[in-house]
């Protein structure tokens, strides 16, 4: 004879699988931008407040909002870096492919107006840079 559990069945978490960074990014700054907007509906809601403990619980709403926003911008410039360094690390290995000679006779290599004026922008920062 065996016991039945009393109670609610317990839900298993189950950890998402991400095939790479931009991916993960992508799911926490969503995550991020849900729990930010929460935080700031519960902190910034009206109320007279006289008890210190209310108070001191409201400020640490102000305090979490923030961070969270924080962390969030942290993530999405972390992703832009990454997007970036993509582009060049693309650009750099085309660039290796056609001084070396390994591009193939039937591919042709040409820039879109758009990559041109990405590598322009890209060289001029550079530029800035050294001399500033």
């Amino acid at each position: 004879m065996t016991k039945e559990k009393r109670g609610r069945p317990k839900k298993t978490v189950e950890v998402p699988v991400f095939n790479n960074n931009s991916e993960l990014r992508d799911y926490l700054i969503q995550l991020g931008l849900e729990i930010t907007v929460n935080l700031k509906t519960e902190a910034l809601k009206k109320g007279n407040v006289r008890k210190p403990q209310i108070t001191k619980a409201k400020l640490m709403e102000y305090k979490t909002t923030l961070e969270s926003i924080r962390i969030l911008n942290s993530l999405i410039k972390d992703k832009a870096i990454d997007d970036l360094e993509n582009k060049f690390r693309l650009l750099e290995q085309s660039v290796f492919e056609i001084r070396t000679g390994n591009t193939s006779d039937s591919e042709i290599f040409e820039l879109s107006d758009e990559l041109k004026k990405e590598i322009a922008e890209f060289e001029n920062g550079l530029k800035a840079n050294s001399e500033g």
